[in-house]
């Protein structure tokens, strides 16, 4: 198999992992590093734009949206909405990880009342960039999942040395 091929395979997995909701904080995991892949094969043009964005951005509107409806899930760390800047970013924790989308659509009412809610407290920003090590994390995660891994700080370890290992390789 060619590597291209490997890489469009890891890209249809991901898309898969965009239907539904997560019921629990692995599974988020897993459909973040998911979208992450997306991303990634939108910008490197192995994926139609039209169609990653179709899903990224609302799937990632409505991961958290389900989460803020189902606190007792415990889906999500932290989420924070930077709305001082256009174009809006959210920030989101999960398993300890960080992730940030931008340009995710603010149009529901528990979004917005979150937004002016006393909750959404800055996070910033921690410096790993995910997206080039989206393949090395999307695997990570189906991994983790299916061990049900949930060592936060395990998982810390493990992103940190994809980000030092892979990203400069890139």
């Amino acid at each position: 198999m060619k590597q291209s091929d490997k890489v469009m395979d890891i890209i249809e997995e991901a898309f898969e992992y965009t239907r539904g909701m997560p019921q629990n904080s692995l599974e988020a995991f897993r459909v973040f590093c998911a979208l992450n892949v997306i991303s990634v094969g939108a910008k490197k043009k192995l994926v139609d734009n039209h169609r990653a964005n179709g899903i990224l951005r609302p799937h990632v509107a409505r991961v958290v949206t389900y989460a803020l409806e189902h606190p007792e899930l415990n889906i999500l760390d932290a989420i924070y909405f930077d709305t001082r800047t256009k174009p809006n970013c959210v920030f989101i924790i999960c398993m300890g990880i960080q992730f940030s989308y931008h340009n995710i659509p603010m149009d529901n009412d528990i979004i917005v009342s979150f937004c002016n809610s006393e909750k959404n407290k800055l996070i910033a920003f921690d410096g790993i960039k995910k997206q080039p090590i989206a393949e090395e994390m999307f695997e990570f995660a189906k991994d983790i999942l299916a061990n049900n891994i949930t060592d936060r700080t395990l998982i810390k370890k493990r992103v940190d040395f994809l980000s030092r290992t892979y990203a400069v390789r890139r």
